[in-house]
Formats: structure tokens, C-alpha cells, sequence
């Protein structure tokens, strides 16, 4: 019972910075640059994912998402190969 929550604690723990980059992703730039401390901002704000979408800047993550995906299945094939000796 006292790794459960052990691991339950760390796993909190780890999930602290993606929460946080998803929150300060909706904050406008006066906010994240600011000295106060919250968790979600006080006005919302999409700016930054229309300035994404406006820009050709998606095509960098689709290039990711084909280029991840093909890259780790030929990992299984390359590292069976015999080694040479």
C-alpha cells in the first residue's frame, strides 16, 4: 500500500510541469512573464495557438508525427541485425 502511494505521490509530482506548460500556454505574455504565482490565468487567452496555426510553424508537428512513428518501428529491425566482428 505504501508504494501505491508512494508512486501515486511521484507521479503527482511529475505531472506538476505538464499541467503548469498547459496552463501558461493559455496566459497572454504579460502573465507567464510576471512575478505572481497561478495555476490558471485570470484571462484566457488563445493568441498563441492562433499565431500558430496563422504561421506554417503545424507543419513541423506533423513532420513529427510521421517522422517518430517510422523512426521507432525500424529501431526493432536495426538493433536485430548481427554485429560484424
Amino acid at each position: 500500500m505504501i508504494r501505491v502511494i508512494a508512486a501515486s505521490l511521484v507521479a503527482m509530482i511529475g505531472l506538476v510541469p505538464l499541467i503548469w506548460m498547459g496552463a501558461t500556454s493559455f496566459k497572454p505574455p504579460a502573465d507567464y512573464v510576471s512575478t505572481s504565482v497561478s495555476l490558471w490565468p485570470e484571462r484566457p487567452t488563445l493568441m498563441h495557438y492562433r499565431a500558430l496555426l496563422e504561421t506554417s510553424a503545424w507543419r513541423l508537428g506533423l513532420n513529427s508525427m510521421v517522422a517518430c512513428p517510422v523512426a521507432g518501428s525500424n529501431a526493432p529491425w536495426t538493433h536485430s541485425l548481427p554485429r560484424r566482428p
